[in-house]
Order: structure tokens, then sequence, then C-alpha cells
């Protein structure tokens, strides 16, 4: 069950750390996510007819590189990333809608700016809401997975306590 750590073990991925491999997992979770809320929107406000995929749509394809990394951006100042033991989903909840407003409001500041009037400004809409959505979707399962995983006890802490008998009503 614990991949990462035989892979740390087996020094397949000798150059990373078991919390790096684990940031990265969450980065690569996170992308496909805004990538999928970025198809949903496009399947359901463009025609799939001629392209079945959005970077077949250049100015659409641009976009999404411009605000995947703005959103990454501000899904870590907010903290939204982290991974702590306890976490309201209230909290996780309101740290992405923050996201999502700064998001749609960067969106609308670039459709205005670059007069990107070719691109439906329900396009924009709906892939904010959806990116909302399954960004959320995605971190609620992690977690979920994460509490598994700790459950398991695969996720303990080696203490080392140096003491004498004076202290063991402390202990």
């Amino acid at each position: 069950m614990d991949i990462i750590g035989t892979l740390l073990r087996l020094k397949i991925i000798p150059f990373l750390k078991q919390g790096n491999v684990l940031n990265i997992i969450l980065g690569i979770t996170d992308i496909l996510a805004i990538a999928l809320a970025f198809q949903v929107a496009y399947l359901s406000n463009y025609s799939p007819s001629n392209h079945f995929f959005f970077f077949s749509n250049k100015s659409l394809w641009w976009i999404f590189v411009a605000i995947l990394p703005i959103w990454l951006i501000t899904l870590y100042i907010l903290k939204a990333t982290e991974i702590p033991r306890t976490k309201r989903y209230k909290t996780m909840l309101l740290e992405y809608f923050q996201s999502a407003l700064a998001i749609g409001a960067i969106l609308l500041i670039f459709y205005f700016v670059f007069q990107l009037y070719r691109i439906s400004r329900l396009f924009l809409i709906e892939f904010t809401i959806l990116g909302f959505v399954f960004l959320f979707l995605v971190r609620v399962f992690e977690y979920k997975v994460f509490r598994l995983y700790r459950a398991k006890g695969f996720n303990y802490l080696n203490l080392v306590l140096i003491a004498d008998e004076t202290s063991i009503s402390f202990i």
C-alpha cells in the first residue's frame, strides 16, 4: 500500500523526498481537475463537431496556459494546497471559493483587456464554477484517502524521549 515509501526505499526516485513526491502528486491532481473543468466547459459551450478537445482552439489554449499557473499560485497563496491533519470542509470550501472568485475576476480582466470577444463569457463563468467544484471534490477525495491511509497505520512518527524517573508524572 505504501507505494511512495517503497519507491523511495528502492532508490527508484532517489532525488525526491517523500513530502516532495506527495506535493507533486497533489499538484498533478489539481492540474488535472482544472483541465477537466476547462474541457467540460468547452464541450458544453462549443460544438464538438469539428474539434473535441479545447487545445485545438488556439485562443482557448492560450487562456488555459495563462490561467493554469495563476490558479495554482492563487491556491498556494490561500494555503488551499496544504494537507493539514485537521481542516474543516467549510474552511476548504471557503478557500476554494475565494480562489474561484479571484480566477473569475482575472478571466474577466483578460477578456476585456485582450478583447477576447470570440470567447463566450458563459464559457468563462462555467469554467470558473466547474473549476471550483472539481478542485473541491478532488481535495475532499484526497482527504478521505489520507484519512484511510492514516487509519491503516501508515502515518506514524517515531519519538525519542530522554527522561529519568523524576519526569514520570509529566510523561
